[in-house]
């Protein structure tokens, strides 16, 4: 139900900001009222905060609550007061480094950590914790919490543990300070061994240093020498395995994990946790051919321990030796064992025995007897836990796209998981997922799945119907609530279906206007990303009721329903004419959605794709509507005729230029893409190539070159589709153009026409599948953007009085970064334009600087100066792009800000 979610979230997501002055303001005010009034202003600073992550603002948002924290420690409410405060500390951890003047908070928090209350002293502690990023250089903070370590309160300690952790992570100062510390706490009698444990618990997040590596690491050998309890023993083993995975002495730690397991083989606590560490440093490159030979000789001290989590690990430091080929011949000799395990009655141990075997490629057992072996751990399933489900299943699609994994063998699965899974079952959800990832990369599969899906929605709607008091008086059965995943499989590309599968009109008379309305939008997205757009998603967006809907879904919904019927019935003149009225209607209202709706830049992406879609109907309705006026004289073999279609295929051949260059701005504002939308981005761009080649091909003047073609990497069993149709479409172009690219009159021939228009159309057809991104974005990256320029700020946001004598005025730009994308930010780039002030819209804005900033490893705020050249009263605009750590391409943002510069405040 993501699509849907989604939609409802863009009126709640990124709220409009208030301005900085109206919640001063209003903080002001709450100084004065009851303490639940600035407790509630308090917490709204969070989201505002958010909003307005700039210097500026954090500096007098968190020093007029310093002066709270200062003030108000004599009232009862103060406590709350307090930890609201340290509250709004760690919820703006990500840009709390801009807090430039941290040192008036400092200050109070030194004055009221002198407090007789145990509670508020921790409540200071904990506050240095949320500012841990700006104030862990201090000495004084440094020794407040040093001092916190060796509190009598328990409540105390636990801050100071909490603010140790935060500060060693910024301070390596920090970390030779207190290191001394834990060293006397670590060997106190006095101390609890679950304080002791809290401790070591903390060292491995010191920072990096080769030298107070060394150190913690002798720290934690003279702690298993000093015969600890048995919790804190296995505690020091974690961290000696954690500071050995940093440096290159994992193989030196192995051994001596390895010689610890001999000496303890009668502590079978001890024992499992030192095979978990092994695990953990198996991913390490420093084994040995001959460390990897002893770990299998452990097999079976394993088996003695009798613990299916020391077996568990065992296999799961396996696993990682049988991703590469170096260490599969010594694996291969304990096949045997492999195989045992594969029936073991712990699910975990015959998983992680399953994922080696699968990842030993040429092991015997990999495509025979483990098939033997999988469907009776296949029975099992329901009965394990969801962790270890989804581990299994995707090794069932790993094993499935193994090369040496035959169709039979895949069929053999796939029917096996249909027989054990019910509705009610517990792996249902995983299995669905699981059948969608196998059929994806064997469309083969799918009719196996129509059945399976149809199955389970009839039982789910008999089992309803058989309830007396059930009735379709709203509409549809309020208790229908069929899984998204279901239908994934029930509206497989047509190309997958048979003629087994059920009609596709058949589906949303059938089970979609049998569900809520929710799930018949999501019935209709999964039908326009699967290609069914006017047999399944158009009825289903129909019987919407659009009067109870909240506008700008409603409108969304429009434009949904006018896509929908551009789906043409057939590639008649007539039909694609039609399509292409609907297409350009569902572009028009989605023009309205981007310009009109507050939140108008959710809309983009579907906006400029509609908008190319919309070319491409265009150019391919007038190709044909031209070769169809011209045939007969094409037969005539008339100069003149052909040189009209040349004349016109020049005219399509700009166009579609202008379209190539269309995709490749989309391209640019595409970061946030998933990688399926991102292939078909590509697949769409080889295919608008081809169409523009073709268009060439018909030209007076000799055709270029066939279009270079991408490499697209897809699991997509739509885009592996059209990337097969696009490779089989160049063959054949590829032919045309060896053979007659010379002389235009004989290429421009009725044959060669209607040769190029049966590819393309072919094309065509099979591109009817919209994108994830269409309706949702996987990620999301925003960029802040505070424009400040010298001069009086007018009551009006953004509006600067300024005096006329000087005509350079220096404009100052903070940003702040925002993402969740893996690739990173590696640069922002802000480009400077001017316009003198007009109407609204009406500005023809002029570059004028470009200026980049490289953002630090861990800094995620930037600011540049600019200088302008203003004679009279202007608009300045500045817009964002920026480069990502992966990739190293440049990509655009929707990030826009604009200033006026009023000169002689007239």
């Amino acid at each position: 139900m993501e699509s849907l979610y989604y939609i409802q979230q863009i009126e709640k997501s990124d709220p409009a900001t208030m301005s900085v002055e109206k919640f001063m303001a209003q903080l002001d005010r709450a100084l004065t009222q009851e303490p639940y009034v600035l407790v509630s202003t308090i917490t709204a600073a969070s989201e505002f905060l958010k909003q307005h992550p700039f210097p500026e603002v954090l500096n007098r948002v968190f020093n007029t609550l310093a002066k709270v924290f200062g003030d108000k420690t004599s009232i009862p409410e103060t406590k709350v007061i307090l930890f609201r405060i340290v509250q709004l500390t760690r919820e703006s951890k990500k840009f709390i480094r801009e807090y430039h003047t941290s040192d008036v908070m400092l200050r109070v928090i030194m004055m009221v950590s002198h407090n007789l209350d145990p509670e508020i002293r921790a409540l200071c502690l904990m506050l240095l914790e949320g500012l841990a990023s700006v104030v862990c250089d201090d000495s004084h903070a440094q020794h407040l919490i040093i001092e916190g370590l060796g509190a009598p309160t328990l409540i105390e300690k636990t801050a100071a543990i909490a603010a140790v952790k935060e500060f060693v992570e910024h301070s390596k100062q920090f970390c030779e300070l207190v290191i001394q510390k834990f060293e006397d706490l670590l060997f106190s009698s006095e101390i609890s061994p679950a304080f002791k444990i809290n401790l070591i618990n903390i060292l491995p997040h010191f920072r990096d240093g080769v030298t107070l590596g060394d150190r913690i690491y002798s720290l934690g050998k003279r702690l298993l020498a000093e015969n600890l309890q048995k919790e804190v023993t296995i505690a020091a083993y974690d961290l000696l395995t954690h500071v050995a995975t940093k440096g290159i002495q994992v193989g030196n730690h192995a051994d001596f994990l390895m010689d610890t397991i001999v000496e303890y083989k009668n502590e079978p606590i001890i024992i499992q946790r030192l095979f978990k560490n092994l695990a953990e440093i198996s991913t390490s490159t420093h084994w040995e051919n001959e460390q990897i030979k002893r770990l299998l000789d452990f097999y079976p001290l394993c088996q003695q321990q009798k613990s299916p989590t020391t077996i568990y690990y065992y296999l799961k430091a396996l696993k990682v030796f049988t991703s590469e080929s170096r260490y599969v011949d010594e694996i291969k000799g304990i096949d045997n064992y492999l195989v045992a395990l594969l029936s073991h009655p712990n699910f975990s141990v015959c998983v992680g025995a399953a994922r080696i075997v699968v990842n030993v490629q040429d092991f015997d057992i990999s495509s025979t007897t483990l098939l033997n072996f999988l469907p009776n751990v296949i029975e099992r399933l329901a009965d394990a836990k969801p962790k270890e489900q989804k581990i299994f299943c995707k090794i069932l699609v790993d094993y499935c796209g193994n090369k040496s994994t035959t169709d039979e063998g895949v069929k053999f699965i796939v029917c096996h998981l249909i027989c054990a899974t019910k509705l009610n079952s517990t792996s249902f959800e995983t299995v669905l997922e699981t059948l969608n990832a196998i059929c994806a990369q064997f469309p083969r599969i799918y009719p196996l799945a129509v059945r399976f899906a149809q199955t389970i929605l009839d039982d789910q709607i008999e089992a309803i119907q058989s309830q007396t008091d059930m009735d379709m008086d709203q509409g549809f059965f309020p208790n229908f609530r069929p899984h998204p995943h279901l239908f994934s499989l029930l509206l497989a590309p047509e190309f997958a279906r048979d003629l087994t599968s059920i009609p596709l009109e058949n589906i949303a008379q059938d089970y979609g206007t049998k569900a809520d309305y929710p799930i018949r939008y999501d019935i209709a997205v999964t039908a326009f990303r699967y290609g069914h757009w006017r047999n399944v998603a158009l009825p289903l967006l129909e019987s919407l009721q659009l009067g109870k809907l909240q506008s700008t879904f409603a409108l969304w919904i429009k434009c949904l329903t006018n896509l929908a019927k551009s789906q043409p019935a057939s590639f008649k003149a007539k039909d694609l004419s039609l399509a292409q009225m609907q297409m350009k209607s569902a572009q028009v209202i989605a023009e309205n959605l981007v310009n009109v709706c507050d939140k108008g830049r959710f809309f983009k992406f579907s906006l400029a794709f509609i908008d190319i879609f919309n070319d491409i109907i265009y150019l391919l309705n007038s190709f044909l509507s031209m070769i169809t006026v011209n045939q007969m004289l094409l037969n005539s073999e008339s100069v003149y005729a052909k040189r009209g279609v040349a004349a016109q295929c020049k005219l399509y051949s700009v166009r579609s230029a202008d379209a190539l260059i269309k995709l490749d701005l989309l391209f640019q504002r595409s970061f946030d893409v998933d990688s399926e939308s991102r292939a078909q981005l590509f697949l769409i761009r080889q295919f608008l190539d081809l169409i523009h080649f073709s268009f060439g091909f018909f030209c007076l003047s000799e055709p270029s070159r066939m279009p270079s073609p991408y490499y697209v990497e897809t699991n997509s069993p739509t885009n592996a589709h059209l990337l097969e149709l696009i490779s089989w479409a160049r063959s054949q172009f590829s032919k045309l153009y060896e053979i007659e690219k010379q002389n235009w009159r004989i290429r421009i021939t009725e044959t060669n026409v209607f040769f190029v228009k049966d590819i393309l159309f072919m094309l065509f057809s099979n591109s009817f599948y919209l994108p994830r991104s269409f309706f949702h974005f996987v990620y999301s990256t925003k960029i802040r953007l505070n424009v400040k320029a010298e001069g009086k700020e007018t009551s009006e946001h953004g509006r600067y009085l300024v005096s006329g004598a000087s005509a350079l005025h220096p404009v100052m730009v903070e940003g702040f970064v925002e993402t969740n994308n893996p690739a990173g930010i590696k640069a922002v780039i802000i480009h400077g334009s001017i316009a003198t002030l007009a109407k609204a819209g009406a500005e023809q804005f002029k570059p004028i600087h470009q200026r980049a900033t490289e953002l630090a490893e861990d800094a995620n705020s930037f600011a540049l100066h600019f200088t302008f050249n203003v004679h009279q009263t202007s608009k300045i605009r500045f817009e964002v792009s920026f480069i990502d750590k992966e990739t190293k391409k440049t990509w655009q943002s929707n990030t826009v800000e604009d200033i006026i510069i009023q000169i002689g405040g007239s």
